[in-house]
């Protein structure tokens, strides 16, 4: 594990370790313990050689975004279809680093010179990882025994820039369209009744439904479904949660032009 978390730093992605086959961190602040530092990061994994990797998304690995493809067929959802779909409708997204899942979806990689942050539910199956979020890095292995794996990897690989297709899917799907709502399973347990909620609130918005459809979908959802149901007073803070998609800002920070002509901050990707 050391040679790879090394060579991500290398890459200009902050690391930080994770639990031995877990999602967990394994420091007390998560992925804001993340680092480039060789240092540090050869001390951390010489306490364990077993801990996963965990790469911060955001600003912290200079403007890295991950787009989430989850696929769950018990709850009827794959992201991978959902991307291909988008796809065909407004064009293909630039190639890039991808790695595999441990549950059969992917990670794709891209540099964003813009401010997002993290999204559930953006579209059914997809989620973003940025400001605030992290994924599981290959070669770590997932609690079910497998491996996370590279299928295109960054030494064989450019990290892509976000382009206008990519910069029109981060918007999420146009209010009024036909995007699914989330899928939410028959029973939500304690641990799990906020965030699945929340995913369906989103869904709901991203498809264009009514603030009013969307609680009493909520608030139906948690009285049949989540064990035990939320308070209302936890219903309320939910639905007053932020839910649209982040606007496009650019940092304050001095830029280059690259070869798309986009403006980007003056960062070096290491080759």
């Amino acid at each position: 594990m050391e040679q790879w978390v090394l060579y991500y730093a290398s890459k200009g992605l902050a690391v930080f370790p994770l639990l031995p086959m877990d999602k967990k961190s394994a420091t007390a602040h998560g992925f804001k313990d993340a680092t480039t530092d060789q240092n540090a990061i050869t001390a951390l994994w010489k306490q364990n050689p077993d801990y996963n990797i965990g790469i911060a998304t955001g600003a912290a690995s200079g403007g890295l975004i991950v787009i989430d493809l989850e696929v769950n067929h018990d709850k009827g959802y794959d992201g991978r279809k959902t991307l291909r779909d988008c796809e065909a409708s407004n064009g293909v997204l630039p190639e890039t680093w991808a790695s595999i899942t441990c549950r059969g979806g992917y990670h794709l990689f891209y540099h964003d010179c813009t401010t997002n942050s993290n999204r559930t539910g953006l579209y059914e199956g997809v989620d973003i990882r940025g400001n605030g979020g992290y994924i599981v890095a290959p070669p770590s292995i997932h609690p079910n025994g497998r491996r996370y794996e590279w299928e295109q990897s960054p030494e064989e690989y450019a990290l892509s820039e976000t382009d206008p297709v990519m910069a029109s899917f981060l918007m999420g799907p146009p209010a009024g369209s036909m995007a699914k709502a989330y899928k939410t399973p028959d029973e939500i347990p304690e641990g799990g009744r906020n965030a699945e909620l929340y995913k369906l609130a989103c869904s709901m918005q991203a498809r264009g439904d009514a603030p009013e459809a969307i609680r009493a979908a909520v608030e139906a959802t948690n009285e049949s479904r989540c064990i035990p149901p939320l308070d209302h007073g936890e219903i309320d803070t939910l639905l007053k949660s932020d839910r649209r998609p982040k606007p496009l800002k650019l940092p304050s920070m001095p830029y280059l032009t690259n070869a798309t002509g986009n403006l980007c901050p003056s960062i070096t990707w290491m080759g």
